[in-house]
């Protein structure tokens, strides 16, 4: 019968695994990256993100459409129906249970989105109403040190990875995860009760909590034309939130809404700084618009950083 322990070092191999292929798939990624990726934020946030160096990682359930992390668990169940987990899943306990909790793990996922596209008319109208959005173009190699950064990974950890809107892609990486827990769990099958599901709700619960990032890489095909990218920071609910941890609370459209500070290295680390340009969106005074997000730029040592005026048409 397996122990506390024993399912301590289950988690562990299964946490290692997934590591090891999450690292191997943000590597190949890497060859389809751009030199910049740009952030849509409104005036407030780009004050902040320019004054305090810092990107913040929104949870994801308080994010517009917080909708889509329970459509990537649908398509998990979806998975796990046609190719179920072998270990301990003759009467289906294991898929359904795994699906359930993966819309609720014990951990918070906070993302930064990214887009490939600094002037997408998409964008400016979730974010640039009455011509008060921005688009800060940020070095792909800074986003990407950013994610290995120490202090941005303890506690828990920051990714940084492309996200997948195609049915085969996300249908991919789903089945490479099933494919991992099955060659570690069925071995163990005889040594779990049938009837233990004490035991087995406990195992499942981690395993759902270490799949939740994966499904924080999944979006709706509907919104493919962003070719978004996510910084994802992963933390644990039994330490993130306590006073002095790293979860913070801000106000987003009237909402409040918790956060996490993610920093980027320094110019002298990069020998280049981080943003490297910003788009004001349609504006019907854009040389004004330009003017004072370069006087904010000059004000933050920033002279090297470009001001674009985005050039669409205004439309109120």
């Amino acid at each position: 019968m397996l122990g506390d322990d024993k399912v301590q070092e289950i988690c562990q191999e299964i946490e290692s695994r997934f590591k090891a292929l999450t690292d191997a798939e943000a590597k190949a990624e890497a060859d389809e990256l751009g030199d910049v990726l740009y952030h849509y934020t409104s005036a407030h946030g780009l004050v902040g993100i320019i004054q305090t160096r810092e990107i913040w990682a929104t949870n994801v359930l308080y994010l517009n459409d917080s909708s889509e992390l329970s459509d990537a668990a649908e398509f998990l169940t979806s998975e796990l129906d046609s190719g179920p987990l072998r270990a301990w899943d003759d009467d289906g306990f294991a898929s359904m249970t795994l699906s359930s909790y993966s819309k609720d793990a014990s951990v918070d996922h906070f993302v930064v989105s990214f887009c490939e596209n600094g002037n997408l008319l998409s964008q400016w109208r979730g974010y640039g109403a009455s011509g008060t959005g921005y688009a800060i173009g940020f070095l792909a190699s800074a986003l990407i040190s950013a994610a290995s950064r120490a202090e941005n990974n303890n506690p828990g950890d920051c990714t940084f990875r492309k996200v997948k809107y195609a049915p085969d892609q996300k249908r991919e990486m789903m089945r490479k995860r099933i494919a991992i827990l099955d060659a570690i769990l069925e071995p163990l099958a005889g040594e779990l009760e049938p009837t233990d599901y004490d035991r087995k709700d406990q195992l499942l619960k981690r395993i759902a909590a270490i799949l939740r990032p994966t499904l924080a890489l999944m979006k709706h095909a509907a919104f493919e034309e962003e070719r978004e990218w996510r910084l994802v920071r992963t933390l644990s609910r039994q330490g993130s939130s306590s006073l002095g941890g790293p979860v913070k609370v801000r106000a987003i459209r009237g909402k409040l809404a918790p956060y996490v500070p993610i920093s980027w290295p320094s110019t002298t680390v990069l020998r280049r700084p981080a943003i490297k340009e910003v788009y004001c969106g349609p504006s019907a005074n854009a040389e004004l618009e330009a003017k004072v997000v370069r006087d904010l730029l000059d004000g933050q040592d920033c002279p090297r950083t470009q001001v674009i005026p985005s050039g669409i048409p205004l439309r109120v």
